[in-house]
Protein backbone atom coordinates (compact mmCIF):
# COMPACT_ATOMS: atom_id res chain seq x y z
CA UNK A 1 0.00 0.00 0.00
CA UNK A 2 2.69 2.54 0.78
CA UNK A 3 4.91 1.72 -2.68
CA UNK A 4 1.38 2.62 -4.09
CA UNK A 5 0.98 5.74 -2.25
CA UNK A 6 4.50 6.92 -2.91
CA UNK A 7 4.22 5.85 -6.58
CA UNK A 8 0.86 7.94 -6.87
CA UNK A 9 2.69 11.14 -4.92
CA UNK A 10 5.61 11.00 -7.85
CA UNK A 11 2.80 10.60 -10.73
CA UNK A 12 1.14 13.87 -9.21
CA UNK A 13 4.19 15.77 -8.64
CA UNK A 14 4.21 15.87 -12.36
CA UNK A 15 0.52 17.23 -12.61
CA UNK A 16 -0.48 20.68 -10.68
CA UNK A 17 -0.68 19.35 -7.54
CA UNK A 18 2.70 19.63 -6.52
CA UNK A 19 1.90 20.79 -2.72
CA UNK A 20 -0.69 18.45 -1.60
CA UNK A 21 1.94 16.02 -2.98
CA UNK A 22 4.87 16.69 -1.45
CA UNK A 23 2.57 17.25 2.00
CA UNK A 24 1.47 13.55 1.35
CA UNK A 25 4.76 12.33 0.92
CA UNK A 26 5.96 13.77 4.22
CA UNK A 27 3.10 12.15 6.22
CA UNK A 28 4.12 8.64 4.14
CA UNK A 29 7.77 9.12 5.70
CA UNK A 30 6.75 10.08 8.91
CA UNK A 31 4.58 6.92 9.58
CA UNK A 32 6.96 4.74 8.32
CA UNK A 33 8.53 3.50 5.07
CA UNK A 34 9.68 -0.04 4.89
CA UNK A 35 13.30 0.07 3.28
CA UNK A 36 12.47 -1.67 0.14
CA UNK A 37 9.41 0.94 -0.57
CA UNK A 38 11.69 3.56 -0.44
CA UNK A 39 14.12 1.66 -2.63
CA UNK A 40 11.73 1.38 -5.19
CA UNK A 41 10.85 4.47 -4.80
CA UNK A 42 14.61 5.90 -5.45
CA UNK A 43 14.94 3.99 -8.17
CA UNK A 44 11.78 5.11 -9.55
CA UNK A 45 13.04 8.56 -9.90
CA UNK A 46 11.63 9.79 -6.85
CA UNK A 47 13.65 11.74 -5.00
CA UNK A 48 15.00 13.46 -7.89
CA UNK A 49 11.57 14.86 -9.15
CA UNK A 50 11.00 16.32 -5.40
CA UNK A 51 14.29 17.70 -5.54
CA UNK A 52 13.66 19.36 -8.77
CA UNK A 53 10.67 21.31 -7.03
CA UNK A 54 13.45 22.94 -4.97
CA UNK A 55 13.74 25.12 -7.76
CA UNK A 56 10.12 26.25 -7.91
CA UNK A 57 9.11 29.69 -7.71
CA UNK A 58 6.22 29.22 -5.33
CA UNK A 59 7.83 29.64 -1.83
CA UNK A 60 4.67 27.32 -0.49
CA UNK A 61 5.99 24.73 -2.81
CA UNK A 62 10.26 24.79 -2.10
CA UNK A 63 9.05 24.58 1.83
CA UNK A 64 6.80 21.54 1.21
CA UNK A 65 9.36 19.47 -0.99
CA UNK A 66 12.06 20.48 1.37
CA UNK A 67 10.41 18.90 4.62
CA UNK A 68 9.47 15.90 2.31
CA UNK A 69 12.63 15.12 1.15
CA UNK A 70 13.95 15.99 4.67
CA UNK A 71 11.76 13.04 6.21
CA UNK A 72 12.42 10.75 3.26
CA UNK A 73 15.75 11.39 4.18
CA UNK A 74 15.51 10.88 7.67
CA UNK A 75 14.01 7.51 7.33
CA UNK A 76 16.15 6.58 5.21
CA UNK A 77 19.05 6.89 7.79
CA UNK A 78 17.01 5.10 10.41
CA UNK A 79 17.84 2.05 7.77
CA UNK A 80 21.52 3.16 7.71
CA UNK A 81 24.97 3.49 9.85
CA UNK A 82 23.87 6.68 12.44
CA UNK A 83 27.41 8.21 11.11
CA UNK A 84 28.85 9.44 7.81
CA UNK A 85 32.37 10.26 7.22
CA UNK A 86 33.33 13.58 4.87
CA UNK A 87 37.23 14.55 3.27
CA UNK A 88 37.99 17.53 2.36
CA UNK A 89 41.31 18.52 0.13
CA UNK A 90 42.39 21.96 0.66
CA UNK A 91 44.70 21.64 -2.35
CA UNK A 92 48.33 21.62 -2.93
CA UNK A 93 48.93 24.24 -0.21
CA UNK A 94 45.87 23.63 1.66
CA UNK A 95 45.11 20.72 4.00
CA UNK A 96 43.49 17.71 3.95
CA UNK A 97 41.08 16.60 6.68
CA UNK A 98 38.46 14.55 7.31
CA UNK A 99 35.83 14.75 10.14
CA UNK A 100 32.49 11.84 11.00
CA UNK A 101 29.19 13.50 11.80
CA UNK A 102 26.53 12.10 13.95
CA UNK A 103 23.40 11.85 11.63
CA UNK A 104 20.01 11.98 13.32
CA UNK A 105 16.24 11.90 12.62
CA UNK A 106 14.65 15.20 11.55
CA UNK A 107 12.11 15.16 13.87
CA UNK A 108 14.35 15.77 16.82
CA UNK A 109 16.82 17.52 15.17
CA UNK A 110 14.96 19.70 12.45
CA UNK A 111 17.16 21.52 9.63
CA UNK A 112 20.05 20.10 11.60
CA UNK A 113 19.86 16.36 11.06
CA UNK A 114 22.21 16.50 8.12
CA UNK A 115 25.10 17.89 6.44
CA UNK A 116 23.86 20.60 3.92
CA UNK A 117 25.68 21.62 0.85
CA UNK A 118 27.00 24.92 2.09
CA UNK A 119 28.46 22.94 5.50
CA UNK A 120 29.92 21.19 2.68
CA UNK A 121 31.69 23.95 0.54
CA UNK A 122 32.15 26.09 4.34
CA UNK A 123 34.75 23.05 5.29
CA UNK A 124 36.59 23.05 1.60
CA UNK A 125 36.92 26.54 1.92
CA UNK A 126 38.14 26.02 5.19
CA UNK A 127 40.82 24.07 4.22
CA UNK A 128 42.22 25.80 1.27
CA UNK A 129 44.49 29.01 2.29
CA UNK A 130 42.47 31.27 2.88
CA UNK A 131 40.39 29.30 5.31
CA UNK A 132 43.14 28.26 7.07
CA UNK A 133 44.85 31.54 7.46
CA UNK A 134 41.31 32.75 9.09
CA UNK A 135 40.99 30.09 11.98
CA UNK A 136 44.73 28.37 12.93
CA UNK A 137 45.18 29.78 16.06
CA UNK A 138 42.38 31.85 16.82
CA UNK A 139 39.06 31.06 19.02
CA UNK A 140 35.80 30.17 16.74
CA UNK A 141 32.52 30.51 17.57
CA UNK A 142 30.11 27.89 14.82
CA UNK A 143 26.41 29.27 14.85
CA UNK A 144 23.70 27.16 14.35
CA UNK A 145 25.62 23.79 14.22
CA UNK A 146 23.35 21.00 13.39
CA UNK A 147 25.60 18.21 12.75
CA UNK A 148 28.96 20.31 13.37
CA UNK A 149 30.82 19.56 10.49
CA UNK A 150 32.06 23.18 10.32
CA UNK A 151 32.84 23.03 13.85
CA UNK A 152 35.24 20.09 13.93
CA UNK A 153 37.20 20.98 10.77
CA UNK A 154 38.32 23.99 12.46
CA UNK A 155 38.75 22.10 15.58
CA UNK A 156 40.68 19.62 13.25
CA UNK A 157 42.98 22.49 11.28
CA UNK A 158 44.48 24.38 14.73
CA UNK A 159 41.95 26.52 15.82
CA UNK A 160 42.69 27.82 19.05
CA UNK A 161 39.58 27.39 20.93
CA UNK A 162 36.47 26.04 19.13
CA UNK A 163 32.78 26.42 20.56
CA UNK A 164 30.52 24.98 18.29
CA UNK A 165 26.68 25.97 19.25
CA UNK A 166 23.14 25.12 18.33
CA UNK A 167 19.78 24.97 20.56
CA UNK A 168 17.68 21.70 19.55
CA UNK A 169 18.61 19.54 22.77
CA UNK A 170 18.96 16.59 20.45
CA UNK A 171 21.20 18.19 18.05
CA UNK A 172 23.49 19.01 21.21
CA UNK A 173 23.78 15.22 22.08
CA UNK A 174 24.46 14.26 18.84
CA UNK A 175 27.44 17.31 18.79
CA UNK A 176 28.86 15.73 22.10
CA UNK A 177 28.65 12.00 20.06
CA UNK A 178 30.61 13.91 17.06
CA UNK A 179 33.26 14.99 19.44
CA UNK A 180 34.07 11.56 20.67
CA UNK A 181 33.90 10.06 17.58
CA UNK A 182 36.66 12.46 15.73
CA UNK A 183 38.78 11.90 19.54
CA UNK A 184 37.94 15.72 20.44
CA UNK A 185 35.89 14.74 23.55
CA UNK A 186 37.97 16.29 26.73
CA UNK A 187 40.55 18.26 23.91
CA UNK A 188 41.27 21.49 25.88
CA UNK A 189 39.50 24.77 23.82
CA UNK A 190 36.51 22.55 21.90
CA UNK A 191 33.33 22.49 23.31
CA UNK A 192 29.46 21.72 22.73
CA UNK A 193 27.36 25.12 24.12
CA UNK A 194 23.74 25.71 23.92
CA UNK A 195 23.19 29.19 22.33
CA UNK A 196 19.66 31.03 21.46
CA UNK A 197 19.81 33.70 18.46
CA UNK A 198 16.57 35.47 19.81
CA UNK A 199 17.87 35.49 23.75
CA UNK A 200 21.34 36.77 22.43
CA UNK A 201 19.03 39.18 20.30
CA UNK A 202 17.09 40.47 23.54
CA UNK A 203 13.68 39.19 21.34
CA UNK A 204 11.19 37.59 23.68
CA UNK A 205 8.68 37.00 20.49
CA UNK A 206 11.10 34.12 18.88
CA UNK A 207 11.98 32.21 21.70
CA UNK A 208 11.11 29.12 21.17
CA UNK A 209 9.13 26.52 23.54
CA UNK A 210 11.15 23.78 24.69
CA UNK A 211 10.43 20.98 26.94
CA UNK A 212 11.90 22.16 30.51
CA UNK A 213 12.81 18.28 31.34
CA UNK A 214 14.76 18.05 27.91
CA UNK A 215 16.50 20.62 28.27
CA UNK A 216 17.90 20.18 32.00
CA UNK A 217 18.71 16.69 30.68
CA UNK A 218 21.11 18.28 28.10
CA UNK A 219 22.22 20.93 29.89
CA UNK A 220 23.18 18.31 32.96
CA UNK A 221 25.02 16.06 30.21
CA UNK A 222 27.42 18.85 29.92
CA UNK A 223 28.66 20.80 32.46
CA UNK A 224 29.46 23.60 30.09
CA UNK A 225 25.82 24.77 29.44
CA UNK A 226 25.97 28.05 27.24
CA UNK A 227 28.12 30.79 27.14
CA UNK A 228 29.09 33.76 29.31
CA UNK A 229 28.23 36.87 29.10
CA UNK A 230 31.62 37.96 28.30
CA UNK A 231 32.49 35.27 25.71
CA UNK A 232 33.85 36.57 22.50
CA UNK A 233 35.07 34.97 19.65
CA UNK A 234 38.10 36.06 16.78
CA UNK A 235 35.90 34.01 13.98
CA UNK A 236 32.05 33.32 13.72
CA UNK A 237 31.29 30.51 11.08
CA UNK A 238 27.74 29.66 9.72
CA UNK A 239 26.40 27.37 6.91
CA UNK A 240 22.83 27.95 5.97
CA UNK A 241 21.63 29.99 9.50
CA UNK A 242 19.04 31.99 7.92
CA UNK A 243 15.70 30.47 6.38
CA UNK A 244 13.05 32.54 7.65
CA UNK A 245 12.27 36.23 7.89
CA UNK A 246 13.28 36.84 11.69
CA UNK A 247 16.70 35.05 11.12
CA UNK A 248 18.77 37.94 9.41
CA UNK A 249 18.03 40.15 12.23
CA UNK A 250 18.75 37.60 14.65
CA UNK A 251 21.51 36.22 13.17
CA UNK A 252 23.53 39.08 12.64
CA UNK A 253 22.55 40.78 16.41
CA UNK A 254 24.00 37.70 17.33
CA UNK A 255 27.25 37.15 15.26
CA UNK A 256 28.22 41.53 17.05
CA UNK A 257 27.53 40.83 20.38
CA UNK A 258 29.93 37.88 20.14
CA UNK A 259 32.42 38.80 17.55
CA UNK A 260 35.93 40.08 19.10
CA UNK A 261 36.89 43.63 18.37
CA UNK A 262 38.97 43.08 14.35
CA UNK A 263 37.62 39.33 14.43
CA UNK A 264 35.47 38.26 10.95
CA UNK A 265 32.16 37.30 10.35
CA UNK A 266 31.96 33.67 7.43
CA UNK A 267 28.65 32.52 6.39
CA UNK A 268 27.90 30.44 3.81
CA UNK A 269 24.57 30.67 2.30
CA UNK A 270 22.03 28.58 -0.41
CA UNK A 271 19.98 31.64 -1.55
CA UNK A 272 16.76 29.95 -1.71
CA UNK A 273 15.07 33.21 -1.06
CA UNK A 274 16.36 36.04 -3.02
CA UNK A 275 14.53 38.27 -0.64
CA UNK A 276 15.95 36.64 2.52
CA UNK A 277 19.59 37.14 1.60
CA UNK A 278 18.90 40.52 1.01
CA UNK A 279 17.35 41.21 4.05
CA UNK A 280 20.64 39.32 5.62
CA UNK A 281 23.03 41.74 3.59
CA UNK A 282 20.95 44.46 4.80
CA UNK A 283 21.07 43.76 8.57
CA UNK A 284 25.57 43.66 8.01
CA UNK A 285 25.78 47.02 6.34
CA UNK A 286 23.16 48.52 8.90
CA UNK A 287 24.63 47.00 11.72
CA UNK A 288 27.66 49.18 13.16
CA UNK A 289 29.47 46.92 14.59
CA UNK A 290 30.55 45.40 11.46
CA UNK A 291 32.26 47.02 8.15
CA UNK A 292 33.80 46.30 5.06
CA UNK A 293 30.61 43.70 3.76
CA UNK A 294 31.54 41.41 0.84
CA UNK A 295 29.76 38.70 -1.20
CA UNK A 296 31.36 36.35 -3.43
CA UNK A 297 29.89 33.41 -5.00
CA UNK A 298 31.14 29.81 -4.73
CA UNK A 299 30.21 26.74 -6.62
CA UNK A 300 30.32 23.42 -5.98
CA UNK A 301 30.60 21.78 -9.79
CA UNK A 302 33.38 23.56 -10.64
CA UNK A 303 36.58 25.70 -9.73
CA UNK A 304 38.72 26.21 -6.60
CA UNK A 305 36.10 24.79 -3.94
CA UNK A 306 34.39 22.44 -6.06
CA UNK A 307 32.73 19.23 -4.63
CA UNK A 308 33.33 16.36 -7.47
CA UNK A 309 31.87 13.76 -5.19
CA UNK A 310 28.67 15.50 -4.07
CA UNK A 311 25.95 13.14 -4.98
CA UNK A 312 22.93 15.00 -5.23
CA UNK A 313 19.44 14.12 -3.41
CA UNK A 314 17.98 14.66 0.11
CA UNK A 315 19.73 17.88 1.70
CA UNK A 316 22.51 18.43 -1.28
CA UNK A 317 22.44 19.98 -4.59
CA UNK A 318 25.31 22.08 -6.55
CA UNK A 319 24.49 25.55 -6.26
CA UNK A 320 23.54 25.78 -9.77
CA UNK A 321 20.70 24.76 -8.76
CA UNK A 322 19.81 27.57 -6.00
CA UNK A 323 18.00 31.12 -7.01
CA UNK A 324 20.34 32.80 -6.14
CA UNK A 325 23.45 30.00 -6.19
CA UNK A 326 25.39 29.76 -2.95
CA UNK A 327 27.07 33.09 -1.26
CA UNK A 328 29.77 33.05 0.86
CA UNK A 329 30.21 36.00 3.40
CA UNK A 330 32.31 37.71 5.00
CA UNK A 331 32.14 40.71 7.51
CA UNK A 332 34.66 42.41 9.80
CA UNK A 333 33.87 43.74 13.03
CA UNK A 334 34.94 47.52 13.98
CA UNK A 335 38.45 47.43 15.90
CA UNK A 336 36.98 50.99 17.72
Amino acid sequence: YRTTCLCVCVCVCLCAQQLGACVQLAALASAGIARAHLERFRCGGGFARVTALLRASDADLVDAAAEALARLSSTCSGHLQPTRAYAFDGGAVGAQCEVTVQQIGYDTAGTGYAVWTSALLLCRWLCAPVGLACVRGRTVLELGAGCGAVGLIAAKLGARSVTITDNQPEVLRSLRAALRLNGLEGVAGVRVASLDWAVEAGDNEHVPELDPVVVFEVISESCEGGLQPDDRFEVILGSDVVYEGAHPRLVVATAARRLAKGGTLILVMTVRSLKVHAALLSELEAEPAFKNVRVEKLESESGEFALPYLIEGGTTMHSSHYPGGISLIRADCSSS
